[in-house]
């Protein structure tokens, strides 16, 4: 089953730190992917505000199947849960939203009760991959 690790400030929710602000059309997006897929809350929240930002999801009707950890399938295999959350698809702020709004758009048409098989989300999500690219070419000279 596919992972996917989703930021909280920023993406679920407007950045409005240490507040909370109003939800995104990431948060509502989180909501159809949940359907289909497991969600790794993975944020640099800790103590309260990380408590604050889990059960604002939750009252908004997303819940989380780990958070900022690995899922119980990744810590069995490795025998530990390791320091870096392990997904096939990260989205947060300060990367993928400034490179891919067409994937957006085009994740934005599916409709809560769509089936959305992995294929289809990573077909989506590629079109970052020649931006990504081109970002890792830039840093190694």
């Amino acid at each position: 089953m596919l992972v996917i690790a989703i930021d909280f400030d920023g993406t679920l929710v407007e950045d409005h730190w240490p507040g909370i602000g109003p939800r995104t059309k990431w948060f509502d997006l989180a909501l159809k992917l949940k359907k289909h897929y497991k969600l790794i809350l993975w944020t640099c929240r800790t103590n309260e505000h990380l408590d604050n930002a889990v059960k604002f999801c939750k009252q908004h009707g997303l819940e989380f199947d780990a958070v900022n950890e690995n899922l119980p399938h990744i810590v069995l295999h490795y025998g530990t849960d390791n320091r870096k959350v392990s997904a096939d698809i990260y989205i947060d702020d300060r990367t993928f939203n400034i490179h891919c709004k067409n994937c957006m758009d085009k994740l934005e048409k599916l409709t809560i009760n769509d089936t959305i098989d992995s294929r289809m989300i990573k077909d989506i999500f590629k079109e970052v991959e020649p931006v990504m690219s081109k970002v890792n070419e830039t840093y190694k000279r």
